[in-house]
């Protein structure tokens, strides 16, 4: 079997070796690193599944705590009150950390209740067919789905809609 060259973060070090002198990047662990599924870091099976179920529930608390700080009645324009109940479709952006979803719904209010967010930057009218040319016209900032970089064009988008609302 042919040995790979691998960059090799051990022990605060990083140097180039073969997958043969990569051990498990978990403290005082000597095991051989799993092959069965890409991962960034080094790890055995075991240290693996404790990586990943400890990322489960740090996740499922992020989005408890996402889901009781956004829970009060939003207002998403300055006269646009959201309030219980369906609406007319409408394309939401929203905002978590340094990314920005463009979705749409028509339960807003609900909806956002279950997307993780920091905030609600602006809304348009429209439904499937308008979130989907959003898509395709910021489709070189697109990270994955539905979340978007930032970039000038996306948020120049974003106020033109917000200034369109405050006339309203």
């Amino acid at each position: 079997m042919a040995k790979r060259t691998a960059v090799v973060v051990h022990r605060s070090q990083v140097s180039l070796g073969t997958t043969d002198d990569i051990e498990c990047s978990h403290p005082r662990c000597r095991h051989r690193p799993q092959q069965t599924y890409p991962f960034p870091l080094p790890l055995c099976s075991r240290h693996l599944v404790q990586v990943l179920s400890r990322s489960v529930e740090v996740a499922k608390q992020a989005k408890q705590e996402s889901v009781v700080k956004n829970n009060a009645p939003l207002v998403l324009q300055e006269k646009h009150a959201v309030g219980v109940g369906a609406h007319d479709a409408v394309v939401y952006y929203i905002r978590f950390g340094n990314r920005i979803k463009i979705g749409y719904s028509t339960n807003l209010a609900q909806r956002l209740r279950v997307i993780p967010h920091d905030e609600v930057l602006a809304t348009e009218h429209g439904g499937a067919a308008l979130e989907r040319i959003r898509h395709t016209q910021f489709a070189a900032e697109r990270v994955n789905g539905e979340w978007f970089k930032p970039s000038p064009r996306l948020i120049k988008h974003i106020n033109a809609l917000r200034d369109k609302h405050k006339g309203l």
